[in-house]
């Protein structure tokens, strides 16, 4: 975990310095619906069915031409679930039934890019997407007992947005990003979210 936080350190770092010299850098405040998360033990039951008012996120972007652009983002979401009563089946075939907290941290690392609808517009709207890697980590906590699983995830976060230009430096950011995760052998099934951003591009 400390050698994410320090990846996520230097990128802010380079994207300051980037955006020094070319480009914007984008602040977002986040939100999420969870849509499909399930665990290997539980493959057909939601693991959090609850909106998340938890997450934060940075971008740099770099203008490639006058209707597109490209850019790297990352961000962090927490989703965060208590269950009463709630069986929960471990790994080595034991139920243990309690009250449950439930947890799901997600960090996406990918590379984006954006096609200008309305180029120089007040309201200038884009589509876009990302494709990279989330990394996921999932953990159940009841009582003394802790489980939890995390991995990589291959993605793909398809994303449209609008940004009102204030005609200074810092501009305003609306934002709808859809985050699909890809299976892989410790979540089988798909995971997936919707984002809704609100924040500030600094030209």
């Amino acid at each position: 975990m400390k050698k994410l936080f320090r990846i996520l350190s230097l990128i802010a770092v380079m994207s300051w310095g980037a955006q020094a010299q070319n480009g914007s850098f984008l602040w977002t405040y986040e939100m999420a619906l969870p849509i499909t998360n399930s665990t290997n033990n539980n493959p057909d039951q939601a693991y959090i069915e609850t909106f998340s008012w938890r997450g934060m996120g940075m971008e740099w972007r770099s203008e490639y031409s006058l209707n597109m652009s490209y850019g790297f983002s990352t961000a962090w979401q927490v989703f965060y679930e208590a269950r009463v009563d709630e069986s929960f089946e471990t790994e080595n075939g034991a139920i243990i039934t309690g009250n449950q907290y439930r947890y799901i941290n997600t960090i996406p690392l990918v590379l984006t890019g954006q096609y200008k609808l309305t180029p120089g517009k007040i309201w200038e709207s884009w589509i876009g997407g990302g494709i990279g890697t989330h990394w996921y980590k999932s953990r159940t906590q009841m009582g003394l007992f802790s489980a939890e699983t995390n991995s990589w995830n291959f993605a793909i976060d398809p994303e449209i947005g609008v940004i009102y230009d204030t005609r200074g430096d810092t501009d305003i950011i609306l934002a709808i990003r859809y985050n699909m995760l890809f299976p892989n052998k410790k979540f089988e099934q798909m995971q997936s979210y919707i984002n809704f951003k609100v924040g500030f591009a600094f030209e």
